[in-house]
Protein backbone atom coordinates (compact mmCIF):
# COMPACT_ATOMS: atom_id res chain seq x y z
CA UNK A 1 0.00 0.00 0.00
CA UNK A 2 1.27 3.47 -0.87
CA UNK A 3 0.05 6.83 0.43
CA UNK A 4 1.21 10.29 1.53
CA UNK A 5 1.20 10.75 5.30
CA UNK A 6 0.11 13.84 7.22
CA UNK A 7 3.50 15.46 6.62
CA UNK A 8 3.29 14.86 2.87
CA UNK A 9 5.92 12.11 2.98
CA UNK A 10 5.30 9.22 0.61
CA UNK A 11 4.88 5.94 2.52
CA UNK A 12 4.79 2.35 1.33
CA UNK A 13 3.59 -0.28 3.78
CA UNK A 14 3.57 -4.00 3.22
CA UNK A 15 2.94 -6.62 5.86
CA UNK A 16 3.27 -10.38 5.78
CA UNK A 17 0.66 -12.89 6.89
CA UNK A 18 2.80 -13.58 9.97
CA UNK A 19 2.85 -9.85 10.86
CA UNK A 20 -0.91 -9.68 10.41
CA UNK A 21 -1.42 -12.69 12.68
CA UNK A 22 0.88 -11.15 15.29
CA UNK A 23 -0.98 -7.85 15.07
CA UNK A 24 -4.34 -9.60 15.31
CA UNK A 25 -3.18 -11.62 18.33
CA UNK A 26 -2.04 -8.51 20.22
CA UNK A 27 -4.83 -6.17 19.11
CA UNK A 28 -6.81 -6.31 22.36
CA UNK A 29 -3.68 -5.69 24.40
CA UNK A 30 -2.77 -2.74 22.16
CA UNK A 31 -6.26 -1.24 22.36
CA UNK A 32 -6.22 -1.59 26.14
CA UNK A 33 -2.88 0.22 26.22
CA UNK A 34 -4.12 3.01 23.95
CA UNK A 35 -7.21 3.42 26.11
CA UNK A 36 -4.94 3.83 29.13
CA UNK A 37 -2.88 6.41 27.26
CA UNK A 38 -6.00 8.26 26.22
CA UNK A 39 -7.32 8.24 29.77
CA UNK A 40 -4.05 9.28 31.42
CA UNK A 41 -2.36 11.42 28.77
CA UNK A 42 -5.40 13.01 27.15
CA UNK A 43 -4.00 12.59 23.64
CA UNK A 44 -7.29 11.29 22.31
CA UNK A 45 -5.97 8.53 20.04
CA UNK A 46 -9.13 6.81 18.80
CA UNK A 47 -9.28 3.08 18.45
CA UNK A 48 -8.83 1.41 15.09
CA UNK A 49 -12.56 0.83 14.56
CA UNK A 50 -13.07 4.60 14.39
CA UNK A 51 -11.44 4.68 10.96
CA UNK A 52 -13.35 4.25 7.74
CA UNK A 53 -10.59 3.88 5.17
CA UNK A 54 -7.45 1.87 4.74
CA UNK A 55 -5.33 5.03 4.65
CA UNK A 56 -6.77 6.18 7.98
CA UNK A 57 -6.09 2.75 9.46
CA UNK A 58 -2.49 2.82 8.24
CA UNK A 59 -2.04 6.33 9.67
CA UNK A 60 -3.42 5.05 12.98
CA UNK A 61 -0.87 2.23 12.93
CA UNK A 62 1.94 4.67 12.16
CA UNK A 63 1.00 6.83 15.17
CA UNK A 64 0.87 3.75 17.36
CA UNK A 65 4.27 2.63 16.06
CA UNK A 66 5.75 6.05 16.87
CA UNK A 67 4.24 5.89 20.34
CA UNK A 68 5.94 2.56 20.96
CA UNK A 69 9.21 3.90 19.52
CA UNK A 70 9.07 6.73 22.05
CA UNK A 71 9.59 4.08 24.74
CA UNK A 72 13.15 3.62 23.41
CA UNK A 73 14.02 6.97 25.02
CA UNK A 74 12.93 5.86 28.48
CA UNK A 75 15.15 4.34 31.13
CA UNK A 76 14.66 0.70 32.03
CA UNK A 77 13.15 1.81 35.34
CA UNK A 78 10.67 4.08 33.55
CA UNK A 79 9.69 1.30 31.13
CA UNK A 80 9.21 -1.12 34.02
CA UNK A 81 7.12 1.38 35.99
CA UNK A 82 4.99 2.25 32.95
CA UNK A 83 4.32 -1.45 32.50
CA UNK A 84 3.32 -1.85 36.15
CA UNK A 85 1.21 1.31 36.19
CA UNK A 86 -0.57 1.08 32.84
CA UNK A 87 -0.60 -2.64 32.06
CA UNK A 88 -0.90 -4.12 35.54
CA UNK A 89 -2.87 -1.16 36.94
CA UNK A 90 -0.73 -0.86 40.07
CA UNK A 91 -0.82 2.37 42.08
CA UNK A 92 2.25 4.48 42.88
CA UNK A 93 2.16 3.02 46.39
CA UNK A 94 2.00 -0.57 45.13
CA UNK A 95 4.90 0.00 42.73
CA UNK A 96 6.94 1.66 45.50
CA UNK A 97 6.27 -1.23 47.86
CA UNK A 98 7.31 -3.71 45.17
CA UNK A 99 10.53 -1.76 44.51
CA UNK A 100 11.32 -0.95 48.14
CA UNK A 101 11.09 2.84 47.83
CA UNK A 102 8.62 5.63 48.58
CA UNK A 103 5.87 6.65 46.16
CA UNK A 104 7.49 10.00 45.23
CA UNK A 105 10.34 8.52 43.14
CA UNK A 106 7.77 6.37 41.34
CA UNK A 107 5.53 9.38 40.70
CA UNK A 108 8.44 11.53 39.45
CA UNK A 109 9.73 8.72 37.25
CA UNK A 110 6.34 8.22 35.60
CA UNK A 111 5.86 11.98 35.14
CA UNK A 112 9.30 12.24 33.52
CA UNK A 113 8.48 9.28 31.26
CA UNK A 114 5.22 10.90 30.15
CA UNK A 115 7.08 14.14 29.37
CA UNK A 116 9.66 12.25 27.28
CA UNK A 117 6.88 10.50 25.36
CA UNK A 118 5.05 13.78 24.83
CA UNK A 119 8.23 15.51 23.62
CA UNK A 120 8.99 12.66 21.22
CA UNK A 121 5.47 12.70 19.77
CA UNK A 122 5.35 16.52 19.54
CA UNK A 123 8.71 16.65 17.74
CA UNK A 124 7.25 14.34 15.11
CA UNK A 125 4.10 16.42 14.74
CA UNK A 126 1.68 13.91 16.24
CA UNK A 127 0.58 16.18 19.09
CA UNK A 128 0.83 19.88 19.85
CA UNK A 129 3.12 21.12 22.59
CA UNK A 130 0.00 22.39 24.37
CA UNK A 131 -1.40 18.88 24.86
CA UNK A 132 -2.12 17.87 28.43
CA UNK A 133 -0.08 15.00 29.79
Amino acid sequence: MEFDDGEGIHQCVEITEEQFQDFDKNELKDLSHLNEIDRHYGYGIPDEEAYDTTVETVLYLLVKEQLYRSFDFLTLTQKHRIHLYYYENLTYEQIAEKEGCTKMPVKRSLEDAKEKIKKYMCERGYFSTNSEV
